[in-house]
């Protein structure tokens, strides 16, 4: 109904008078609304025009072989997503001010070694004739030696662990730029892609060990972590070491290919197919993909299930009493993770 038409006595009033008498009005509405609604209200709450990411997909409803999410645990979505950068600058110019400020403070024992070694790989990074891949993997690298000469700068660094930071920079440096070989010695001449690539993996495990949003919380995690880590890069310097013989060589790079292997490892894939059952954000996917490459199955994969990103899921998982993997994923929720190993399910 039109303005006109709703009050045609005030309308009257305005225009000249007529010759014939106005009809009367019609009569009012029973319960006329003291404020009638728009003929299109706007919504309360309208949608954004761009959405998170995350949101724009509809739900779908779980398999047969999917368990119901209990009603008290949080969903993905509701976790934020762990970030998983380098806590160091990723541009060569930025990353190289960041190595001159760590080098210059760090240990007198290690740094005369370690300033020459970073020197040589930053200048491999800004060589435009090292591959794509070999540059990423020597962007970890020192991304992952100057994150530790950070954290020996830490005040709170305990003893103990400032010396295993050390032995660790000490280890991946000579690793990366060994004595030269002598006459008719069988060490390599360069590093192979294969080991590279293994070393990159190392340093970025290196530096999201001591990075605060990935860093394990529970000291006897990262105990286990920095173990682990130093295990490796003892590995890689025992194989290009002039001095190792053939098979000290030999068993140090089987152990850094067994690290290369971990994603294919039975239990890491059976475990990742368990998790994605309690559909997992994203970025635990992710989390849990990149600490197996950097730290191995099972400690990597242990310290990615423990990450933040994934606490929907392992939640929905330990409630499962009746899943082989129930015993672990209930132990990675409530305790530090490297001690639930022996709940994972034997082959």
């Amino acid at each position: 109904m039109t303005a006109a038409a709703a009050v045609p006595g005030a309308l009257a009033g305005a225009l000249p008078a007529a010759p014939a008498e106005p009809s009367p009005p019609p009569p009012p509405p029973e319960n006329p609304p003291e404020n009638p609604p728009p003929e299109n209200p706007p919504p309360e709450n309208p949608p954004p025009e761009n959405p998170p990411p995350g949101d724009t997909q509809p739900a779908t409803p779980p398999s047969a072989d999917t368990p119901p999410t209990p009603a008290d645990t949080p969903t993905s979505s509701d976790t934020p997503p762990s970030p998983d950068a380098s806590p160091l600058p990723t541009e060569p110019g930025e990353l190289k001010a960041e190595v001159e400020i760590r080098t210059a403070q760090a240990p007198e024992e290690v740094k005369k070694e370690v300033k020459e070694a970073l020197t040589k790989m930053l200048a491999l990074i800004e060589d435009p004739d090292v591959a794509p891949e070999d540059r990423a993997a020597y962007m970890s690298v020192v991304g992952g030696i100057t994150a530790a000469l950070k954290a020996i700068q830490d005040p709170d660094m305990t003893p103990e662990d400032r010396a295993a930071c050390i032995r660790i920079v000490k280890a991946l440096t000579e690793a990366m730029d060994p004595p030269p070989p002598s006459a008719g010695s069988e060490a390599p001449q360069g590093p192979p892609k294969w080991f590279l690539r293994a070393a990159g993996d190392v340093g970025a495990g290196l530096g999201a060990s001591h990075h605060s949003n990935s860093a394990p919380e529970d000291p006897e995690d990262r105990k286990d972590i920095q173990k682990n880590i130093e295990e490796v890069c003892d590995a890689l310097r025992t194989y290009r070491d002039p001095k190792s013989s053939a098979s000290e060589r030999e068993e140090a790079g089987r152990k850094v290919k067994q690290r290369i292997e971990a994603l294919s490892n039975s239990q890491y894939l059976e475990l990742l197919k368990e998790i994605k059952r309690y559909k997992p954000s994203a970025a635990c996917v992710d989390t849990i993909e990149n600490r197996t490459r950097q730290v191995g199955w099972s400690d990597g994969s242990l310290w990615g299930l423990s990450d933040p990103s994934c606490a929907a899921a392992l939640a929905a998982g330990a409630s499962q009493e009746d899943t082989r993997w129930h015993a672990l994923l209930l132990c990675v929720q409530r305790n530090p993770f490297s001690s639930c190993a022996d709940d994972i399910p034997r082959e």
